[in-house]
């Protein structure tokens, strides 16, 4: 028998359910991770963590349906999640998770300095404190050598396939929640890319 697996990484757990060929439940599993607020306006989460966490859900499914053979895996995630990482795919920080909103200054300057208008027509997103723009401007800015350091920066959704296939890949879907994606043409915003300082070369595929 064979089942497919949807695994969702949220932001303090995640789930995974075991779906037969027909749609019918076999097996559900869980497993906790925390957040952290190293400073005010901070909240991260360990990608070590949460891989531990995807980790102990599929091996969970697997010891419940011993005798059948897992044919498929779908993803979801929380949104807006970003961190750097080096050539080998290695964290070079915490994840910055959906609630984090250090880089309120960083949104604020790019707001007197590109229109806000025309950023939200061409990617859907203002230039506000989750998306990747201020993120990036912010990685640039208060950690220099890290920035020119890092190969990628991905989420955690990015980072998980990642370690399961060894592929950088993100889909449309949470590639239009990054304020990066020209959401018109499905491709990385030239401009968008210029305010945030990233080649597409150090985003994930599209997908």
């Amino acid at each position: 028998m064979e089942y497919y697996i949807g695994l969702d990484l949220g932001t303090s757990r995640c789930k995974a359910v075991a779906l037969s060929t027909v749609g019918k439940v076999l097996a559900k599993a869980s497993a906790s991770y925390g957040l952290s607020s190293p400073s005010p306006g901070w909240v991260e989460q360990a990608p070590a963590q949460v891989w531990e966490g995807a980790l102990s859900c599929l091996e969970q499914l697997i010891h419940q349906k011993p005798e059948a053979r897992a044919a498929g895996l779908c993803l979801s995630g929380a949104m807006h999640s970003l961190f750097p990482v080096d050539n080998l795919g290695n964290p070079l920080s915490a994840a910055m998770t959906w609630a984090d909103c250090r880089a309120q200054a960083q949104s604020e300057a790019l707001r007197r300095q590109f229109d806000n208008g025309s950023m939200i027509h061409r990617t859907g997103c203002p230039l506000q404190p989750q998306y990747f723009p201020a993120r990036l401007t912010w990685w640039r800015e208060t950690h220099p050598n890290i920035f020119q350091q890092a190969a990628f920066f991905v989420g955690m959704k990015d980072w998980i396939l990642y370690r399961l296939t060894e592929n950088w890949a993100i889909d449309l879907g949470m590639a239009s929640t990054t304020g990066l994606l020209d959401i018109h043409r499905l491709e990385w915003d030239p401009q968008a890319l210029d305010v945030a300082g990233v080649s597409a070369r150090r985003l994930p595929q599209l997908v």
